[in-house]
């Protein structure tokens, strides 16, 4: 049996219409008072960022079982950090819907082998103004960390308010270059909600990756585009539920998504002060 804990908000709530969809385990509705059943094998966490962190640490004192959630499973370090100290966390997978699409997958697989080291990367992450969700910086960082770039030692920033827009650079410790873009400055027309692209220059190939090409796109007076790419919560909740049969553990680690949150915050300090900022990897 699989255990859904959705949010009450109507927010929009891919995990949990992937766990419907599901036909390999039984799926109950849980709710954070719902006694423990031993029937349960697993829970799948469906809720709003701003949710996440609380209704996570009660579920896993809770509840013995995996828990599913998408990446990241708060706002803030301050907000995940207790997360850890929580016993088995490992239960918790942390699922980024960027490393399990179809595209940023496979880029995933293909960049960074040994006999073709990444050199430099290009990410951009746009939306439709004016708002940036929340969840954007941390799961791109995340993906671009996935890509084995090594140790961040060194960021600079800038930002802007109206519309949302940050663009940095990063170095890292190995000598590898990259840089990046995430913000709400798509026009109104643009026909879907947001554009992700992410290049990678390695010594021999450069990959290109577009997930939303995959798709059929009208510009007229009525922009629209149909997408037919597989919803990565599919992929999220499938590898979970092999995890429960007793399959590999899925990608996705609460440690993970502390690392992203500490590495946008830095930036964010980046922009704020205009500052060229430099850690320590002693």
């Amino acid at each position: 049996m699989l255990g859904v804990v959705a949010s009450d908000r109507g927010a929009d709530q891919p995990l949990a219409r992937a766990a419907t969809r599901q036909r390999t385990l039984p799926v109950r509705p849980v709710t954070h008072d719902t006694p423990v059943a031993n029937d349960v094998a697993g829970l799948i966490v469906a809720a709003p960022l701003d949710e996440r962190p609380t209704l996570l640490a009660h579920l896993a004192r809770t509840w013995r079982v995996p828990l599913l959630v998408e990446a990241p499973v708060a706002a803030t370090t301050e907000q995940a950090q207790p997360l850890l100290d929580l016993a088995d966390v490992d239960r918790i997978v942390a699922a980024n819907p960027l490393r399990y699409g179809l595209h940023t997958a496979r880029l995933v697989q293909h960049v960074g082998h040994h006999d073709d080291p990444l050199h430099t990367f290009f990410a951009a992450w746009r939306f439709r103004a004016p708002a940036v969700p929340e969840h954007a910086l941390p799961q791109l960082l995340d993906l671009l960390g996935a890509l084995g770039p090594g140790d961040l030692w060194r960021v600079s920033a800038l930002e802007r308010s109206e519309p949302a827009v940050l663009v940095a650079t990063l170095r890292y410790a190995s000598g590898l270059i990259g840089s990046l873009e995430v913000g709400g400055h798509l026009p109104d027309g643009f026909p879907s909600s947001s554009e992700l692209i992410v290049e990678c220059s390695c010594a021999e190939r450069t990959y290109h990756c577009a997930p939303s090409a995959q798709a059929v796109s009208l510009y007229g007076p009525e922009s629209t585009r149909t997408e037919w790419q597989p919803e990565p919560a599919e992929a999220m909740v499938r590898a979970f539920v092999d995890w429960l049969l007793g399959g590999p553990r899925p990608v996705g680690h609460v440690r993970a998504d502390l690392a992203a949150l500490a590495d946008r915050q830095w930036l964010a300090q980046a922009a704020r002060t205009g500052a060229v900022l430099t850690r320590d990897l002693t």
